[in-house]
């Protein structure tokens, strides 16, 4: 499995930021692993480790980083959303791709990213430079006997401003605050069929949106940093 072009540029995106190779990253909601993987990859003299709950991701994580020749001790059995306080602000720095538009709501998401980093949190968001938050409930059809809603949750694919995600990250102190819109530059087929799964289109400019089902995906990376004081 190779990493996604957006874990690539998000990477970049993080090295452009620090002034120094950071001492020491944990990566939240790691998934399947090829992400984390390549994380480590890029970041060799640093000390990465990683959270993931879901038993079949750790599997296929476990899996993957055995096929890289990476140690499956970076990675932990753990619900980076649940309090563990001895776990608090360990790492220097915390990587999340997507995990914030993933969340019924980025508050809490948030708070926990600012007290498990010790320094610096970076971030892949949907978002925009405008007022309002889209907070987007995708659900599937559902024609059980019992579902008198016809569907059920799916996922959220939320949408927020910049400037709400900003200013939750002033309130858990970092107050230093960088963001930066992925672009695209590769093109992606869409789906066979009707369903859930990123592919491109590309405008008159040549800009590539990404799409998924009907839905523009706004990619941004964001980077906020912890005050001094």
């Amino acid at each position: 499995m190779t990493p996604y072009r957006s874990t690539v540029h998000f990477t970049q995106f993080v090295g452009r930021v620090l002034a120094r190779p950071p001492e020491s990253i944990l990566y939240v909601a790691a998934g399947a692993g090829p992400d984390l993987a390549y994380f480590k990859k890029q970041f060799p003299n640093t000390k990465v480790a990683a959270m993931e709950s879901n038993s079949e991701s750790l599997s296929a994580a476990r899996a993957h980083l055995a096929e890289e020749g990476i140690d499956a001790a970076i990675l932990m059995e753990r619900d980076w959303l649940s309090e563990q306080p001895e776990m608090e602000r360990r790492f220097e720095g915390l990587l999340s791709l997507s995990t914030l538009s993933q969340h019924k709501s980025p508050v809490r998401a948030i708070t926990r990213m600012c007290q498990l980093a010790d320094s610096w949190v970076a971030a892949s968001v949907m978002a925009w430079n405008g007022d309002h938050d889209f907070m987007i409930d995708v659900r599937s059809l559902d024609d059980a006997p019992d579902n008198v809603e016809g569907s059920r949750h799916a996922a959220y694919y939320n949408i927020y401003s910049l400037k709400t995600l900003s200013r939750l990250f002033e309130r858990n102190g970092f107050i230093h605050f960088k963001a930066e819109q992925f672009q695209m530059d590769v093109d992606l087929p869409p789906p066979a069929e009707l369903r859930l799964g990123t592919y491109t289109c590309q405008t008159a400019a040549g800009n590539r949106l990404q799409i998924s089902g009907p839905l523009f995906m706004p990619w941004w990376f964001i980077f906020a940093e912890r005050s001094a004081k």
